[in-house]
C-alpha cells in the first residue's frame, strides 16, 4: 500500500478522535489558564481528553492510537510533501484548500509530532510504569508548550489546535474533493 492511500485512510480514521482530544486538550488550558477552570470540570475535560470513559484498558488503547496515529501522519504527510517538490515542483497557480494543507503541515509538523509523543509517553509512562515525577513533569511541560512560560503556553496550546482544525478541515475537504473527482471520473467512462 502507498503512503498517500494509508495517510488518507489514516486520517479518515482519525478525524473525529482527534479533533475531540485537540478541543479538549484546548479547552483543559484555556480554561485553567485564562478562566479559572474548576478542578472538578478540569478533571471531566481531563476524562474526555483521554477517552478515559473507555474504560482502563479502552484509555490506553485510545492514547496508543490517537497519538501513534498523528505521529505517522505527520511524518506521511512530509514525505508525501517532499515528492511532490522533488518530483514535480510547480509554480503556485492558486490559493486552495491543498495548498493551505500542505503550508500548514509544514509548519505544526514538530509541535505536533513532539504534542503527541509526549502525551502518550506521559500517559504510560506516569500511569503504567511508575515514571518519576520529576520526568512526568518534563514530559507534561514539553506536551503542554510549558517551555514558552506560563504567559505563552496556552497561545501554543490555543495555536496548535487551531493548526490541528484547520489541518483536518482541508484533508477532509482534500479526501471528499477527490473521491467526487474520481467517482465522477468513472461517472463519464461510464457513459461512453
Amino acid at each position: 500500500m502507498n503512503t498517500r492511500k494509508q495517510h488518507r485512510q489514516l486520517s479518515l480514521l482519525l478525524v473525529l478522535p482527534l479533533l475531540l482530544t485537540t478541543a479538549t486538550g484546548v479547552a483543559y488550558r484555556l480554561g485553567h489558564s485564562w478562566f479559572g477552570l474548576s478542578k472538578d470540570f478540569a478533571k471531566i475535560i481531563l476524562k474526555v481528553h483521554t477517552a478515559a470513559f473507555l474504560g482502563e484498558k479502552g484509555e490506553l488503547i485510545y492514547v496508543v492510537v490517537v497519538g501513534l496515529g498523528v505521529i505517522f501522519l505527520a511524518f506521511s504527510g512530509l514525505t508525501l510533501i517532499q515528492r511532490k517538490i522533488l518530483m514535480r515542483p510547480q509554480r503556485v497557480k492558486r490559493f486552495d484548500h491543498r495548498m493551505v494543507h500542505h503550508l500548514l503541515s509544514g509548519v505544526i509538523l514538530i509541535p505536533l509530532a513532539v504534542t503527541a509523543a509526549t502525551g502518550v509517553l506521559f500517559h504510560i509512562g506516569y500511569y503504567y510504569l511508575g515514571l518519576p515525577e520529576e520526568v512526568a513533569d518534563i514530559l507534561m511541560m514539553l506536551h503542554q508548550g510549558g517551555f514558552l512560560g506560563r504567559a505563552l503556553r496556552p497561545v501554543y496550546v490555543l495555536l496548535l489546535g487551531i493548526g490541528v482544525g484547520l489541518l483536518s478541515w482541508t484533508g477532509v475537504n482534500m479526501l471528499f474533493k477527490g473521491r467526487r473527482k474520481r467517482v465522477s471520473a468513472v461517472d463519464s467512462v461510464d457513459l461512453m
